[in-house]
């Protein structure tokens, strides 16, 4: 607001119809009106001498932000997991369909208007491969997944550019579960946890007939609950995981740093000791990692968000914030995604709602925002040309939202 007269001032806004907040006490507060209609809008603007009330209605002929939510697959039954990429130019995901397989569909286009056919990654009934991560290998997409009943580790690569076919999977390990998956000098790298220990591994050719032995990256990650997240940050594939430290669980970076996926960082603790966490999300932010999180402990229940000190996320800050236990339901399941969009980290997180940062670092944040749709199960959201992609399941159906 442009207010003359004496200050200090101080404001109040009442945002009335489907805003994404109903009030705010900014001065020029940024609010997302939703979908195409009239607004009510309210402000009271008080100073020493006394106040005044404004009130004024503005009219919304159009959706600014979002664009219509494609449909990618349905039905797909109530999925819980799926993976969201950007390979050879194009959006791709692989996703757990109803009937216990992985299945993979791509873009056929650079932005994600028109989508393939989606195609059954294994056709074995029983291949309940889970906990996918995937990119692109030798021109075409490739996955690592697990297998939680044999608790192994498993890779593919389609013999085809645009994933219309696919190898039966090969084992990574003979054990192993929570597989991420990079190149590395043209090769495929994967990680994967054993009990309490994190391993890499090299393929020696990119179908991954045979891998290198196991580099250990870290010999006490927690047991039980465990998350993680992978992300490639300065360049060089990064994760951040709970580790365990003889007493508590804590969070921990790590990062690759050569050309053939066999040397690594040393663990750096975050400070970070939430034992309950429900859900983890790496991101680079201004340069350096960052990470969000949902922690489910009854004295702490909410999202976080803390940032590295610096580029090599050796030292970390002071985690914050960003919403609090009183949004929340105590049953409620949370998925976080932290994005880096026009200069500034966002969090999307469960029931279509995000909070975006005033500034580079994450240092001061926004108020909760709603999208226009309210997705039933957050499943991934990436950044492509500065934009929000947000996949996600609606009932039956596996969506995809984007910003225009």
């Amino acid at each position: 607001a442009d207010v003359t007269g004496t200050g200090p001032f101080t404001y109040y806004w009442e945002f009335n119809g489907s805003c994404s907040t109903a009030t705010s006490s900014a001065a020029s507060p940024n609010v997302y009106l939703g979908s195409p209609g009239d607004y009510t809008i309210d402000l009271w603007v008080e100073n020493a001498i006394g106040a005044d009330t404004y009130s004024f209605i503005l009219t919304i002929t159009e959706d600014t932000r979002w664009d219509t939510p494609v449909v990618l697959a349905s039905p797909v039954g109530s999925s819980d997991e799926g993976v969201l990429e950007y390979i050879a130019g194009t959006p791709t995901v692989v996703w757990y369909n109803s009937d216990y397989h992985p299945y993979f569909t791509k873009a056929l286009d650079a932005i994600g208007d028109t989508w393939s056919t989606p195609v059954a990654m294994q056709t074995i009934w029983g291949d309940n491969y889970r906990q996918y991560s995937l990119c692109e290998i030798g021109g075409t997409p490739a996955i690592a997944m697990y297998d939680p009943y044999g608790w192994t580790p498993f890779y593919n690569r389609s013999a085809l550019a645009d994933g219309s076919a696919w190898s039966t999977a090969l084992q990574v390990s003979a054990d192993g579960s929570d597989p991420t998956l990079t190149t590395a000098a043209g090769l495929p790298v994967t990680t994967y946890r054993v009990d309490s220990k994190l391993y890499a591994r090299t393929g020696l050719d990119i179908d991954g007939t045979s891998w290198s032995g196991a580099t250990t990256l870290d010999d006490q990650t927690a047991t039980g609950y465990y998350r993680q997240s992978a992300e490639l940050i300065g360049g060089d594939w990064a994760l951040a995981y709970q580790g365990y430290n003889g007493l508590e669980v804590r969070l921990r970076y790590i990062h690759m740093q050569n050309d053939d996926g066999t040397d690594w960082t040393m663990p750096a603790d975050m400070g970070i000791s939430y034992s309950n966490m429900k859900s983890l999300s790496l991101a680079e932010v201004n340069g350096k990692p960052a990470v969000t999180h949902y922690n489910d402990n009854y004295s702490d229940r909410g999202i976080h968000y803390v940032q590295a000190n610096n580029a090599e996320g050796s030292s970390w800050g002071t985690p914050i914030t960003l919403v609090d236990s009183t949004h929340f339901s105590s049953t409620e399941g949370v998925t976080v995604r932290l994005l880096y969009l026009r200069g500034k980290p966002i969090v999307f997180f469960t029931g279509g709602r995000f909070v975006e940062a005033l500034d580079a670092d994450g240092t001061a944040w926004g108020e909760i925002q709603n999208t226009p749709t309210t997705p039933g199960t957050l499943l991934d959201a990436i950044a492509i040309n500065d934009k929000a992609y947000i996949l996600y399941g609606a009932g039956s159906s596996l969506c995809l939202l984007r910003e225009k």
